[in-house]
């Protein structure tokens, strides 16, 4: 085969091909402007005062960089809703409530900073993944990514299972350390009692 039938054949049999991945994109771009122009959005911060959000944003940092996320993505975000607490265990007041009115039908989307920030227990996060899949959450929109119905929800599943094993293994590290500490003879924490830490005597209470 000559070389200008070898080109022909190449475009005859790619450019249908490229036409029909560039008009799905363009679709599902056209779809997203859909959802976020008659949508309302929820933004969730929260951060817990324990060691398992020690190197999250704060929560003005998170509602700063939220604001900003949906000015650029156009989204219309109605009510802000602010937590305080670890999401360890379940019922959570603010999110609960937040929950509620968006089943009520007040909000259809979410924008968070991350997909922990929603759940790190399996019956928050089962909540969300249902009420994604069967559409009442259209949207969640974090810093990096956004989730949508249609989306494989292996993907989130694995993202919340990994959120929810973070506790047991922060609180598995954390307990090796200090045994580690105490056998080496150093007190497991501050001193008390008017008592300090000397660096001469290798940080022993002293």
């Amino acid at each position: 085969m000559n070389p200008v039938a070898k080109q022909a054949k190449f475009f005859l049999f790619f450019v249908p091909i490229a036409t029909s991945v560039r008009n799905w994109c363009g679709f599902n771009k056209a779809m997203g402007s859909v959802y976020n122009t008659s949508m309302q959005y929820f933004l969730y911060a929260r951060k817990s005062t324990d060691v398992e959000d020690k190197q999250v944003l704060s929560i003005e940092a998170q509602l700063s960089e939220l604001r900003a996320l949906a000015r650029r993505e156009g989204l219309e975000v109605v009510q802000e809703f602010v937590e305080k607490r670890s999401a360890q265990q379940p019922n959570r007041p603010v999110f609960n409530n937040m929950m509620a009115r968006i089943q009520g039908g007040e909000a259809q989307g979410i924008v968070c900073w991350k997909i922990d920030r929603l759940a790190r227990n399996p019956v928050d996060g089962g909540q969300i993944q249902w009420l994604l899949q069967n559409g009442t959450i259209a949207h969640i929109q974090t810093h990096d990514r956004a989730y949508y119905p249609t989306d494989n929800v292996l993907m989130m599943s694995m993202e919340f299972g990994m959120a929810n094993q973070f506790i047991p293994d922060l609180s598995a590290n954390t307990a090796r350390g200090l045994r580690a500490k105490a056998r080496q003879g150093h007190f497991p924490g501050d001193c008390s009692g008017g008592v300090s830490k000397r660096p001469a005597y290798k940080n022993y209470c002293c």
